[in-house]
């Protein structure tokens, strides 16, 4: 099966949250600032003497985990849609190819296969395909470069299966 898709950077984007949103990583991240805070809030004013202030020191030190983890994915994403261009073959036209063999991927940049054993996982998220190849490393393949969404579950169940069957 062949799909020729024009990755833009609104699909790294998208890629981005949603993997942001499923890492466990991000949460422990919430958790470390979090727990930093009410530290720090607990060193500057001792320790709260009524459930009240219990709950308000844990909301605030929660929400703002919250707050400090954002500017720091921004930035990420920030840094990452800056360097992504066609040249560097992560944006513009990709050609996937799957079969027993593996991914193919053709870009102007490169041209690599795939094997399926070397795969990490195949899963759908919504309207997007995500093959990921290595930690933090994915293959994107939105439904909106397949003819009709049959088409782009088939490609989906077929790339699914070869991975499962690796």
């Amino acid at each position: 099966m062949e799909i020729t898709t024009n990755i833009v950077r609104s699909d790294l984007l998208k890629l981005n949250l949603s993997v942001a949103l499923r890492s466990k990583g991000t949460y422990y991240f919430i958790l470390g600032i979090s727990l930093l805070v009410l530290c720090f809030s607990f060193y500057k004013s001792g320790l709260p003497d009524s459930p009240v202030l219990w709950a308000t020191a844990f909301f605030i030190a929660l929400f703002s985990g919250f707050l400090g983890a954002a500017p720091s994915f921004a930035i990420n994403v920030f840094c990452l849609l800056i360097m992504s261009k066609q040249s560097n073959g992560v944006l513009g036209t990709h050609i996937y190819q799957i079969s027993e063999a593996g991914l193919f991927e053709k870009t102007d940049a490169n041209e690599t296969l795939t094997k399926w054993s070397g795969v990490l996982s195949v899963k759908v998220h919504g309207p997007i395909l995500y093959i990921q190849i290595a930690p933090g490393l994915f293959h994107t393949i939105p439904s909106r470069s397949f003819s009709d969404s049959k088409a782009f579950i088939d490609f989906a169940n077929a790339a699914r299966k070869f991975w499962e069957h690796a």
